[in-house]
C-alpha cells in the first residue's frame, strides 16, 4: 500500500511539473508571437507597382475639347514610415516616392478630317505623404486606410498639324493634389512584412503654357485634368 501510495504521488507530481513546464512555454511562446507582431516602431521598403493616369485636355483654356487619354505603366519605388500600436489599432506616418514611365496619347480634329492633333502625357515620378490608420483582425495581419498629399512631375506635349498654324508645343510641370487609399500588410518574421495596396489620386485642373518656338511664333495655353489609379506590392523592414 504504501509503495502504491509513493508511486501515485510521484505520478502526481510528474504531471504537475509537465503541465507547469507547459504554462511556462506558452506564456513565453505568447510573448514572443507578441514581440514579433509589434506594429509599434519605424520601417523602410521597396515596392514594385503598375499605375493609369487620365489627362483630360481642353485646348486654349476652353476654346476646344482635346478629348482624354490614358498614361500608363510600371513604377519601382521606396518608402519610410512610422506607426504606433494601440490595442488592435495601428496609426502612421508614411512617405513614398515612385519613379514610373507612363506615357500615353490621343487624336482629335479641331479643324476637320485629315489634320489631327495630338496630345501627349509622360509621367516621370509620383510622391506621397500620407496618415495611415489600420485594424489588427489578427496580430499579424494589418488592413488600412490612407489619405494625404500627393505630387506628380508630367510632361504634356501639343502637336496639331494644321497647314496654316502648325503647333508642336510642349511644357513640364509638377502637380499636388490628393490621395486617399486602401491596402492590406502581413507580418512575416524578424521585422519582415509584405503588403499590397490601391491608391487613387486627384490632381485637379490646372491651365499651363506650351512653347513652340520651331513652328508656331508664339504660346498656347492648354487646360488639363489629371486623376491617376496605382497598385503597388511591396517588402518592408521594421526596426
Amino acid at each position: 500500500m504504501r509503495i502504491l501510495s509513493s508511486a501515485l504521488a510521484l505520478a502526481l507530481m510528474t504531471t504537475a511539473a509537465s503541465a507547469a513546464d507547459l504554462i511556462s512555454a506558452g506564456v513565453v511562446e505568447v510573448a514572443m508571437t507578441d514581440e514579433v507582431a509589434s506594429w509599434s516602431g519605424c520601417y523602410v521598403g521597396a515596392s514594385l507597382g503598375y499605375a493609369a493616369q487620365t489627362t483630360a485636355t481642353v485646348l486654349a483654356a476652353g476654346y476646344y475639347d482635346g478629348g482624354s487619354h490614358v498614361a500608363e505603366g510600371f513604377n519601382v519605388g521606396g518608402r519610410v514610415g512610422c506607426d504606433v500600436q494601440l490595442g488592435e489599432m495601428v496609426l502612421g506616418v508614411v512617405g513614398t516616392i515612385e519613379l514610373t514611365d507612363l506615357s500615353g496619347s490621343n487624336a482629335f480634329y479641331p479643324v476637320g478630317p485629315g489634320f489631327p492633333e495630338y496630345t501627349t502625357t509622360e509621367t516621370s515620378a509620383i510622391a506621397t505623404i500620407k496618415g495611415r490608420l489600420g485594424y489588427l483582425v489578427d496580430p499579424a495581419l494589418l488592413l488600412y486606410g490612407t489619405g494625404g498629399l500627393a505630387v506628380i512631375r508630367n510632361r504634356h506635349t501639343d502637336y496639331d498639324t494644321t497647314p496654316v498654324m502648325s503647333f508642336n508645343g510642349s511644357v513640364e510641370d509638377t502637380r499636388v493634389g490628393y490621395v486617399v487609399g486602401l491596402g492590406a500588410e502581413y507580418a512575416v518574421a524578424d521585422g519582415w512584412s509584405v503588403f499590397a495596396e490601391y491608391n487613387y489620386v486627384d490632381f485637379g485642373q490646372k491651365d499651363l503654357t506650351l512653347v513652340d518656338g520651331v513652328i508656331y511664333p508664339g504660346n498656347w495655353v492648354n487646360r488639363y485634368d489629371n486623376t491617376a489609379h496605382a497598385f503597388a506590392v511591396g517588402l518592408n523592414f521594421r526596426f
